[in-house]
């Protein structure tokens, strides 16, 4: 649900301003929401099976508990794929965001209409937010690794 969400909000902040530069109703963005949203509930019934492990790990990972022996290994496995991502998706949406904030702000212009430099506010907003979700994921990644919330094989031989 809520990669739904999420994807329907980022779709809505590109959208608008997409629709503002080309001057109509972005429905190729509207198609897209409709995609995600079908493949993001079909990915969700396929992996109904892992939903206790899931919610498992991310709990512990989100407030530095052991998710007991069963889980422990998957908290591990999710801890190091999180800091594993490359960071080339940031570069790119620097780049993505700048230039639609430059394009709307030059139509803006030359529109004499402020709501289209408006438009992309949304977009930086929702760009910023994914940033710092990231960050804190990885921030939660790193004190997980550093420090596992259990005892170490010789903490526990002893």
């Amino acid at each position: 649900m809520r990669t739904i969400a999420a994807s329907t909000l980022a779709l809505a902040a590109v959208g608008w301003p997409f629709g503002e530069l080309v001057g109509s109703f972005p429905w190729p963005m509207l198609g897209g929401g409709i995609g995600v949203a079908l493949s993001a509930g079909w990915r969700a019934g396929r992996d109904r099976e892992r939903w206790p492990e899931q919610r498992a790990v991310d709990h512990a990972l989100r407030e530095h508990v052991d998710p007991g022996p069963r889980y422990r290994s998957a908290a591990h496995q999710a801890a190091r794929v999180q800091l594993g991502r490359p960071r080339g998706g940031l570069i790119a949406g620097v780049v993505i965001v700048g230039l639609l904030l430059a394009a709307c702000a030059v139509t803006a212009v030359e529109r004499k209409d402020p709501t289209v430099a408006l438009s992309a506010i949304p977009l930086v907003a929702a760009f910023v937010l994914a940033g710092l979700f990231q960050r804190r994921q990885d921030a939660r990644a790193d004190c997980w690794l550093a420090d596992p919330p259990y005892p170490s094989d010789e903490e526990q031989r002893t």
